[in-house]
């Protein structure tokens, strides 16, 4: 989750994790438009229906936003790591 910005403040104090990723992973980044109006297990079940149409992951789960209230601005970003 992310849970520090830059702007907020005159500095920003940065958190680095270093973990090991492997081929197939997915990264959904998003903002609160999107965590806060799709419960995690729906965002998650979205996932695996439609992993294979991984270009439009999106705009799926932005619909789905919108459709359960699309209170907020709705940001999505999905990475696949790849070999």
């Amino acid at each position: 989750a992310l849970v520090k910005a830059i702007g907020l403040s005159e500095r920003c104090e940065v958190d680095l994790y270093d973990n090991r990723i492997k081929p197939g992973e997915l990264f959904i980044t998003c903002s609160d438009g999107l965590s806060g109006m799709v419960e995690d297990q729906k965002i998650a079940q979205i996932v695996g229906e439609n992993f294979e149409n991984f270009e439009n992951l999106p705009k799926i789960l932005i619909d789905e936003a919108n459709r359960a209230g699309g209170k907020d601005n709705i940001t999505v970003l999905c990475s696949l790591v790849v070999a």
